[in-house]
């Protein structure tokens, strides 16, 4: 039988992390079937891992900096403005890599530690929608958001 705290852990870890105040979600949770790689960032507490790797050296370039404390509301919102801006593509506008003839294959795999596979429809959805938009509009009328 497992024991009830594991349990608790391990539906936190699949449901992903939210803001404790708020409950907004901040990112998907893992797959199930992606157990065997939650060594890499999950568990791992080296300089490779989520708390350590990511936010110690990249976000807030502090070895030293304690995961535990952890402020949902103004780390993440800091996270998102230093390292996010560099890594994360939240922008639905692809004018420019349209005007460069560029052509976007968005892939990632099932068992990816750092994109889990619920992130891909929530990522791409804005893009989607523009570009129905766009596609609906005669090019005449198109406004210069749609435009290369």
């Amino acid at each position: 039988m497992p024991d009830a705290a594991a349990v608790v852990a391990l539906e936190k870890i699949y449901k992903g992390p939210s803001n404790p105040r708020t409950g907004e979600p901040i990112f998907p949770g893992f797959a199930l079937g992606s157990e065997n790689g939650w060594g890499g960032l999950v568990a791992n507490l080296t300089a490779s891992g989520l708390g350590n790797g990511y936010f110690a050296n990249i976000v807030f370039q502090d070895p030293a900096w304690d995961y535990r404390t952890f402020n949902f509301d103004s780390d993440m919102a800091y996270a998102d403005m230093t390292a996010g801006v560099l890594g994360n593509s939240t922008d639905p506008d692809m004018s420019a890599a349209k005007r460069r003839g560029v052509k976007i294959i968005q892939y990632h795999g099932w068992n990816d530690q750092t994109l889990q596979p619920a992130y891909s429809p929530q990522c791409t959805r804005p893009w989607r929608a523009r570009w129905a938009v766009c596609a609906r509009r005669k090019s005449s009328i198109a406004s210069s958001w749609c435009q290369a």
